[in-house]
């Protein structure tokens, strides 16, 4: 949400619902609501029973819009077990609302998406989103108000399909009834695709919840809904003044050690540009930027450099072109998804890489990645990555190994470890592995580089 007129519409909206919804007497969920920001309008429940409750969200349905289109916003409801919504610490407060509706739908009408342009329209949008609720949706809840009613509803209604694989085997569990949650959820995750990874890690999760003292937390525990953004809690991105001196000094540190090319290896040109880089207090986020420099630096004469710095071009161009033109990538192959336990996708820094220390036999495997995992970018292939932080097959502790697939194909450089270790120890909390993007470039002189991306 960029424009001032967008943003006024959205506060508006968001309040005019409110207004609405807790007039009725429905409440305004304690934990979501310091988190209401650019996407979610509300969200309020109202209880059945002691043990049942009724829930309403109202969302955007897509990236609040400039001034020139007008917003979609939708609305859902659904029945939510009460003791399922303790389990805050494995699950989303979506995964455990069943059966669920459009608000629409109460009324015996198709799912609706309300369009609001003008300020004049967030009135009648506001009525036409709550209408239906205040007049129908206690009564229809109240139809699910047991473990029993909710399973057979989830079962026995094909549009409820996606919610129950989530829904039934919760609500078996925190209900006392293990083994027909364990049978379920075994049930569902047979017929789960490899490359849904967030099914996989709830498999996961939930399995360990069940093998354990099942324990219940509070709702008085939950942790308070952060309001911030992502994007506020990320370093500040460079200035152009500080871009133009970094660029220069790495000029500048090219045109020093091409003097001192003769009879050095690649490896030490690289350990005498890394030097020469902290010297002058360069920080490089891409350890690519630094085999491009070697390039340079190695080149024999102002024509190859040109050469150089044109093919950085072109390949550059020739990403944006692919990328544009290429349609939405086929999956991964099954043999390079990760393992159930290690799907918990890490927040990392855009455009901020660590080189790790590649095992002497990876190189087979990395043909064979580049070749199944076609990719439209100049600067190789992108792809996730899993870490093991534990003693691994090396036997070292502080040893962090890399994997593709079930495959380990490296380690993370001892410099680099303070960089990962808040993710790896707080996956190793919940028995899981911190899941990274990588990217494996093949290198003009041959070798590979492989790089993980730098969690936040």
């Amino acid at each position: 949400m960029t424009d001032p007129d967008a943003r006024e519409r959205h506060r508006l909206l968001r309040d005019a619902i409110a207004l609405a919804m807790t007039s009725a007497g429905w409440e305004l969920d304690r934990f979501s609501e310091d988190a209401l920001g650019d996407w979610e309008l509300g969200l309020f429940w109202q209880p059945i029973d002691d043990e049942f409750s009724v829930m309403v969200v109202f969302s955007h349905l897509s990236i609040p819009p400039r001034e020139d289109r007008p917003f979609e916003v939708i609305g859902e409801i659904g029945v939510s077990y009460e003791p399922a919504r303790r389990l805050f610490d494995l699950l989303e407060e979506g995964q455990i609302w069943a059966p669920r509706l459009d608000v629409h739908q109460l009324a015996g009408e198709d799912p609706t998406v309300e369009e609001v342009s003008t300020m004049d329209g967030i009135g009648p949008a506001a009525s036409c989103l709550t209408g239906a609720v205040l007049t129908h949706a206690v009564a229809w809840a109240a139809r699910y108000a047991s473990v029993d009613a909710v399973v057979a509803a989830c079962r026995t209604d094909s549009d409820q399909a996606d919610h129950a694989r989530w829904a039934v085997p919760v609500l078996l569990g925190v209900s006392g009834r293990y083994d027909e949650a364990r049978t379920a959820l075994a049930e569902y995750r047979t017929a789960t695709e490899p490359a849904d990874r967030r099914y996989r890690r709830f498999t996961h999760r939930l399995t360990r919840w069940l093998e354990s003292d099942h324990p219940l937390p509070s709702l008085q525990q939950r942790p308070a809904s952060e309001s911030d953004s992502e994007a506020d809690q990320r370093p500040p991105r460079e200035t152009k003044e500080a871009e133009e001196a970094r660029k220069q000094a790495m000029r500048e540190v090219v045109d020093a050690l091409r003097p001192l090319v003769a009879a050095r290896t690649r490896a030490e040109l690289y350990a005498l540009l890394r030097d020469e880089l902290s010297r002058r207090d360069v920080q490089v986020d891409d350890p690519l930027l630094l085999e491009t420099a070697l390039d340079l630096v190695q080149a024999d004469s102002k024509a190859q450099r040109r050469r150089i710095s044109w093919r950085i071009l072109g390949d550059t161009v020739g990403s944006i072109v692919r990328v544009l033109r290429t349609p939405e990538p086929p999956p991964l192959p099954e043999w390079l998804e990760p393992p159930d336990n290690a799907c918990r996708a890490v927040p990392t820094i855009p455009f901020r890489w660590s080189a790790i220390s590649l095992d002497p036999d990876a190189d087979q495997l990395l043909r064979r990645v580049v070749e199944a995992v076609p990719s439209p970018l100049a600067d190789g292939v992108h792809l996730d990555a899993w870490l093991r932080g534990d003693t691994g097959t090396s036997g070292d502790p502080d040893v962090t190994t890399v994997h593709l697939g079930a495959e380990a194909i490296g380690t993370i450089e001892p410099a680099d470890l303070d960089l990962y270790r808040g993710a790896l120890n707080d996956a190793a909390k919940d028995d899981e592995h911190p899941l990274l993007p990588a990217r494996i470039t093949p290198l003009r002189h041959g070798g590979w580089l492989v790089c993980l991306q730098v969690p936040e």
